[in-house]
């Protein structure tokens, strides 16, 4: 049976379809009516007035999770003129929309949206690279328009996007006021995340959400523990090893350094299991969904942690620690740039490629540290405050406001927080499979496309080792390459550069457009049950 919630302004019909993923939805809107059409997965949650796949700081059963700061996942509530939908407040997920005429389509996935709108990722585009380095710019500048083969989609990040009076309109999220000291922001956050774990946790869901996270021996997930603890963690998973500097995870070799958080786990009381970093290695052919999210993503070191993952859950991330920088290593990470509200990142490490991963396996990324990040220059006035004398340690690598949370709770000063270590797996460029049947089938893409002839195969490891030496060339590492591009830049001569650099968003466009088709079939299926 489908279930029409039937309004006397608009119309709201949700339809549950089990070929999709348990997370992806999307949605039909007629622009002048608020009319709205929605087809979602098996593990959304359905209110009155309200689909979500995801968490907020309040009542569940209310859903009102757009008027919520502090929202985590995505989803789409109801009103009289409309529905507003509404993304994540961090920039690690987005939703996707095109806007022709009367109708809006818009999915909590770039593949799907691109299924249902019969277009697909151009492999002759260049700008995929750019577009997604763009999100580090910030919610206000970061590039919306993305080129595909019949036009152009647009990624909405954080703002909610609203249909009223045949209009669509961007809004923003409510802000919580600038913090005014340290006591008033770790408050706060111990506040929010009890309020968002409560809501994970709800039984009027239908599914009730584990609370899953991660611990490493940095500050930031140290610190995002550190808070949630005392609310309850279900487990926590550590990575033992970090990756190998100056080295591309296609071609790592020396000794990594240990990372292993299972002793702060124990201090904090959340139970703690040990993977392996490198346990991507045996994904198989779903690793081109690591891929699909964003370009050139850094996210299979978190292969181990999805393969856990076997019923609806929140994942805890560290992603966003660089917000307790002192203001000098924030102009170290962008220089020039003001400290501001606008959600800049140094990298795009920490989440930021898992759409269709935790779309697929069911659960929602937590990057707590998002809660309040608008207010980053009264956070950075915390961190600078004398009051946080005690917990500065000097140095390049310092978070007196994590150090605080953290040793305040009982952690020991050694245990975190004393060099800065890595986990995200770099590849090289251009990036290719590691699987042998997804790099066989990337590789007749490639051809098929004609971005490469069929001999240049056979080039991709001379490339990939001209191109390492190239990105980590550096005073201690292919120092001479180093060393040669100074002495180009006084002659004001062209500097090397990367090859094939046409293909740097290949694989990115490859995995889309075969996420893409998989969802074309899941949309043609007739066999539907279990509606709503």
């Amino acid at each position: 049976m489908l279930d029409m919630l039937l309004m006397a302004e608009s119309r709201f019909a949700c339809q549950m379809v089990p070929s999709l993923p348990p997370l992806a939805w999307l949605a039909q809107v007629d622009v002048a009516t608020g009319n709205t059409d929605l087809q979602h997965g098996r593990w959304l949650e359905n209110g009155p007035d309200f689909v979500v796949e995801g968490v907020w700081d309040g009542d569940f059963s209310a859903g009102a999770f757009d008027q919520s700061a502090t929202v985590f996942g995505s989803g789409v509530v109801r009103h009289p003129d409309g529905p507003v939908f509404v993304p994540s407040c961090a920039n690690t997920d987005y939703l996707y929309y095109r806007h022709s005429g009367q109708q809006l389509l818009i999915a909590n996935s770039l593949p799907l949206l691109l299924a249902a709108c019969g277009d697909e990722l151009d492999p002759d585009c260049a700008d995929y690279p750019a577009n997604t380095e763009s999100i580090k710019k910030g919610i206000d500048h970061y590039q919306a328009e993305i080129a595909t083969r019949d036009g152009a989609v647009r990624r909405l990040i954080y703002r909610n996007l609203a249909v009223r009076n045949g209009q669509v309109l961007l809004l923003d999220k409510p802000g919580v006021g600038a913090f005014g000291s340290y006591e008033q922001y770790a408050a706060f956050m111990s506040e929010r995340c009890g309020a968002l774990l409560a809501n994970a946790r709800d039984r009027r869901r239908a599914r009730p959400l584990r609370v899953l996270s991660t611990q490493s021996r940095g500050y930031d997930s140290t610190a995002v523990n550190t808070v949630a603890a005392p609310f309850g963690i279900d487990q926590v998973f550590t990575i033992s090893d970090s990756k190998v500097k100056n080295a591309f995870a296609d071609y790592e070799a020396g000794d990594a350094q240990c990372d292993d958080g299972s002793d702060i786990a124990a201090c904090l009381g959340i139970p703690c299991q040990s993977i392996a970093r490198r346990e991507y290695e045996a994904l198989g052919s779903d690793e081109y969904l690591y891929f699909a999210g964003i370009c050139n993503s850094e996210d299979l070191s978190f292969a181990g942690v999805v393969r856990h993952i076997e019923s609806p859950s929140v994942l805890l991330t560290g992603t966003h620690g660089e917000l307790y920088y002192p203001s000098r290593d924030h102009r170290r990470v962008h220089p020039g740039v003001p400290i501001g509200s606008e959600l800049r990142r140094g990298d795009l490490g920490g989440g930021h490629g898992l759409t269709e991963v935790r779309l697929q396996r069911g659960f929602i990324l937590l990057p707590l540290i998002y809660c309040g990040a608008r207010e980053r220059p009264s956070i950075v006035d915390v961190t600078e405050s004398a009051a946080m004398d005690p917990w500065r340690l000097g140095g390049d690598y310092d978070r007196p406001i994590a150090r605080r949370l953290a040793e305040s709770a009982g952690v020991p000063r050694a245990l975190f927080g004393q060099k800065k270590l890595a986990t995200a797996a770099v590849l090289a460029r251009p990036a290719v499979p590691r699987n042998a049947g997804l790099r066989r089938e990337f590789f007749d893409f490639l051809v098929e496309r004609k971005l490469l002839q069929r001999w240049q195969l056979r080039c991709f490891p001379l490339v990939h080792r001209y191109n390492a030496m190239l990105w980590f060339a550096s005073p201690n590492y292919h120092r001479w390459l180093y060393y040669l591009g100074r002495v180009l830049l006084r002659l004001k001569r062209p500097l090397p550069k990367t090859r094939w650099r046409h293909l740097n968003g290949a694989l990115y466009c490859y995995a889309v457009n075969r996420r893409a088709g998989e969802y074309r079939a899941a949309l043609a299926d007739k066999q539907v049950a279990g509606q709503r």
